[in-house]
């Protein structure tokens, strides 16, 4: 059976109910006249706290970490036996710097995955023609990202999804198959929108934390753990992403790993 929130939940209410059913075999009448006296009582009660703790610990890390697949099934990395990889930037397009990371990726020959926010597309538009004309595969990153994304409901959700790949469809005249939920997080509601969508989620395996690190300790993370098959999470609105960019192309050369575009990796269709 599959680790998944459906699963989990079945479980936890199993044992809330059996629990329950203890508890009135020993007679409830008795525990709302005397309280905990019963030792019985006092265990039930400490199973059910335990029980809901971890039940809600599970929830929050399935929720924070896509790559455990605990809502919905995301693409977070490929197979590890193949010396190939994926570097993705989330957040843009962004005015120079987007820009000027397509000059360094076109120098390189390297292709990329852009996740875009819709808002950011709009006033950008030829940035993402140009992101386009020169072979990289652009994705949904919702249209706004905002903070409370994830507290909205599956309605609102799939309404920015679908509000991005429209916009997306006007500019390059290709509709994205490829969704990056904003910050990762994932929840029964972004799970619906998604499946109705009929979206890939696309997750990472490799989280360079380039926007609140500095270059140095960003390169360092991201040389000392890429791996085969990695899908990596950077930023084009980070003004370190240049050189982020460039130094670990060169590393990747050197060590023998190819960067190749989301579609190669995943061996998926990034457009409809």
């Amino acid at each position: 059976m599959r680790f998944n929130y459906k699963n989990i939940t079945y479980k936890f209410l199993l044992i809330v109910s059996f629990l329950i059913i203890i508890g009135i075999n020993k007679g409830f009448n008795y525990l709302l006249i005397n309280g905990f006296s019963n030792p019985i009582y006092g265990t039930i009660t400490s199973l059910l706290i335990i029980s809901t703790i971890v039940y809600l610990t599970t929830l929050f890390f399935g929720s924070y970490l896509i790559q455990l697949n605990f809502h919905i099934k995301s693409l977070n990395k490929a197979d590890r036996t193949i010396n190939k990889i994926a570097i993705t930037f989330d957040d843009g397009p962004t005015p120079q710097i987007t820009e000027n990371l397509l000059n360094v990726l076109e120098k390189h020959n390297v292709k990329a995955t852009f996740f875009m926010i819709g808002k950011n597309i709009e006033n950008n538009k030829n940035i993402v023609k140009k992101v386009d004309a020169q072979g990289h595969i652009i994705g949904n990153h919702s249209y706004y990202h905002a903070n409370m994304f994830d507290m909205q409901s599956s309605k609102k959700m799939l309404a920015e999804i679908t509000k991005t790949n429209k916009l997306i469809k006007s500019i390059i005249n290709k509709e994205p198959t490829i969704f990056r939920p904003p910050f990762g997080i994932t929840n029964p509601m972004l799970a619906k929108a998604v499946r109705k969508s009929k979206m890939h989620s696309i997750g990472w395996s490799l989280r360079s934390l380039d926007t609140i690190k500095t270059k140095n300790q960003t390169l360092k993370k991201i040389k000392s753990k890429v791996k085969n098959g990695d899908i990596i999470l950077l930023h084009d609105n980070n003004n370190n992403i240049i050189e982020i960019t460039e130094e670990f192309i060169n590393y990747t050369k050197n060590i023998g790993i190819e960067i190749v575009s989301l579609e190669h990796l995943l061996k998926i269709k990034a457009y409809k």
